[in-house]
């Protein structure tokens, strides 16, 4: 039976598991593409092709044609027919028709008794390119690489000019055109051996961020190959993180079944699973702390001695009335040990359940001003809330808001009553708890605005095991 589960864990180790899922809709794919061909006719003009030679024949003598510093005098496609779209299984095809390229060059023709040299162009009409790849999971962990699945280029018909007369003008048109064939099969492999290039480049990658502050990393391989579902292209990543002191998970890698797609529909959609999100909190939570100095004049509690007597009496018997009390938060000390299966945040069905333990530290000004620490806790926190985002509004509802099992850590103010102090949190939190529903639970959130697009729509859910995320992005350039 122990055998047995080894190979149970193991297998499930190297499975494709994930908890990060990421999706992009055609239509958007076909938007970035128009831009990348707007911005390549620009790009690519003047763009040194480099050198060609070309065997000739004439009045059966054989030479040749030396072409050099062929340059992209002009670029321009026909958009309308020209586009991305997305195949199954995991296929990116892209079309490109009607590519009309203006060349410059110089010449220098040799053959038989002939040898000139000079200055011409080239007008190719009606090429067309079609190519197919694909994105797949190469080895564990998962590198992504890419599969040329189809290529083919079609050179249409050529119109060349130069300073010679008609009949070398035409032998070299003609040696040209009969040159196409090759030309369009060493387009093919050149196609190749960049494939080839860019999946070594592929493999150089690290597929890791670290957040360096505070101490975690997280990995972004492929965990299974790309897909392409409902015109959205899918791809799901293992999504891992680890404690970059130990090198090791903070929590077991068992993630909840993540969906492809989602039924919002927008265009842009990311997926989080409840390990991840887990993991990523308790990763940063030794590196968490809040203080609070002041409370809005409206709230009805002081910042006090006095204020503060309901809660803990000790401190207005200690220091006297009207002494000002810093509080202060941080994770407890003993939460690097604590059970993780209570500690993370976990969900269900539009829930997300938040247990931790939290160091209070309660700070007073004594009657030297100095300010001393005046009493330490620990705080077991158990919250359900439900929360959501749509068009920019965000609602933050607590279900439920619990402290129980209070720990004083070290009190320089007596013995603490901590039935007292617990029914008192209680009431404050029963008092509260529907007033901050009704009141404050609902507001407007302001994403960044960046150079080149801004967030248009979103959407935020929560679900059985995941997060879920959407926008559509405005691109402007």
């Amino acid at each position: 039976m122990i055998i047995f589960c080894c190979l149970l864990a193991f297998a499930l180790s190297d499975s494709d598991q994930n908890s990060l899922n990421l999706a992009f809709r055609q239509d958007k794919a076909q938007e970035i593409f128009d831009i990348i061909v707007h911005f390549s006719e620009g790009y690519f003009k003047n763009y040194d092709l480099g050198n060609y030679s070309i065997p000739i024949s004439y009045s059966g003598f054989k030479g040749s044609v030396a072409l050099t510093n062929i340059t992209i005098a002009d670029l321009s496609l026909d958009l309308d027919k020209s586009g991305i779209t997305f195949g199954t299984p995991n296929q990116i095809k892209t079309i490109f028709e009607n590519i009309n390229l203006l060349l410059s060059f110089k010449y220098h023709l040799k053959v038989s008794f002939i040898d000139k040299s000079g200055s011409g162009s080239l007008d190719v009409y009606d090429t067309s390119l079609n190519t197919d790849i694909s994105i797949y999971k190469k080895g564990v962990p998962g590198i992504p690489a890419i599969l040329l699945d189809f290529f083919k280029l079609s050179i249409g018909s050529v119109k060349l000019k130069t300073d010679l007369s008609n009949v070398l003008n035409n032998l070299i048109q003609k040696a040209i055109e009969e040159e196409i064939p090759l030309i369009e099969k060493q387009t093919y492999e050149l196609a190749q051996n960049y494939t080839t290039l860019a999946n070594e480049e592929l493999a150089k990658i690290s597929y890791e961020y670290s957040f360096e502050n505070y101490g975690v990393s997280i990995d972004y391989y492929l965990a299974k190959n790309t897909s392409v579902l409902d015109n959205y292209f899918c791809t799901a990543l293992t999504g891992k993180v680890f404690n970059e002191s130990t090198g090791e998970p903070f929590i077991p890698f068992f993630p909840s079944e993540l969906p492809d797609v989602s039924d919002v529909q927008l265009p842009y959609q990311l997926f989080l699973s409840d390990y991840l999100i887990s993991s990523l909190i308790i990763g940063f939570w030794p590196s968490w702390n809040y203080s609070l100095n002041t409370l809005p004049p409206s709230f009805p509690i002081k910042l006090t001695t006095d204020g503060l007597a309901f809660l803990i009496p000790n401190f207005k018997e200690t220091y006297g009335k009207g002494k000002s009390v810093h509080i202060s938060f941080a994770p407890a000390t003993s939460s690097s040990k604590q059970d993780f299966s209570l500690f993370p945040s976990y969900f269900t069905d539009k829930n997300i359940n938040f247990n931790a333990t939290v160091q209070v530290d309660f700070l007073v000004e004594d009657i030297k001003n100095q300010w001393v620490d005046a009493l330490i806790m620990n705080l077991p926190l158990f919250t359900v809330f439900q929360s959501w985002v749509k068009n920019d509004e965000a609602s933050i509802t607590v279900q439920n808001f619990d402290i129980r099992n209070i720990e004083v850590i070290n009190s320089e103010v007596g013995t603490i009553d901590i039935n007292n102090l617990e029914k008192a949190l209680s009431t404050i939190i029963n008092i509260y708890l529907p007033i901050f529903n009704n009141d404050y639970s609902d507001f407007n959130i302001t994403f960044p605005e960046f150079k080149y697009f801004k967030i248009s729509q979103d959407f935020f859910a929560v679900h059985q095991g995941y997060l879920e995320a959407d926008a559509d992005l405005e691109i402007n350039l």
